[in-house]
């Protein structure tokens, strides 16, 4: 793996691991010119593996992506601090998971079940799903600190 940072015309900018095809491809941090930053694991260009994804607003993904996309479990973390902890597919909410309010609460009853969208479909308990997501959200952070660190 070659280790470069290149600046694109547009301004955006990845530090980082390459490929011998000169695509983004290990390790990297990539500062998009819109003000979003992504730190994590890429393969052939694209985000796939664990990382976190923060956006301007203060948003931020974190967990498994999959050809540049949030595929897998992971944690979203609006800018409001409203939190969907869950199962994500191609980019979107979709799977089991559980809605955290701004507030700190669940609501009444709990948001907690399977959603496509911003819509919970049905309610069910999702104790092991939330767990492996958030564990995998912690992980993103963990495996970022190391490569940082290193």
């Amino acid at each position: 793996m070659l280790q470069a940072s290149y600046k694109y015309p547009d301004g955006s900018e990845y530090k980082g691991e390459w490929n011998s095809e000169g695509q983004r491809h290990g390790f990297g941090i990539l500062l998009l010119n819109d003000g979003t930053k992504y730190m994590g694991e890429f393969e052939n260009g694209l985000c796939h593996g664990l990382g976190v994804m923060t956006f301007a607003d203060g948003s931020k993904y974190e967990g498994e992506f999959h050809q540049g996309k949030y595929n897998g479990l992971g944690v979203f973390t609006r800018c409001d601090r409203m939190k969907y902890e869950g199962e994500f597919k191609d980019g979107k909410v979709l799977g089991r998971g559980l809605l955290t309010f701004t507030d700190g609460t669940h609501g009444l009853p709990r948001n907690e079940g399977f959603f496509e969208g911003n819509k919970l479909i049905h309610r069910e308990k999702c104790t092991d799903v939330i767990g492996k997501a958030v564990s995998i959200a912690r992980n993103a952070n963990k495996m970022i600190n190391t490569m940082i660190m290193n």
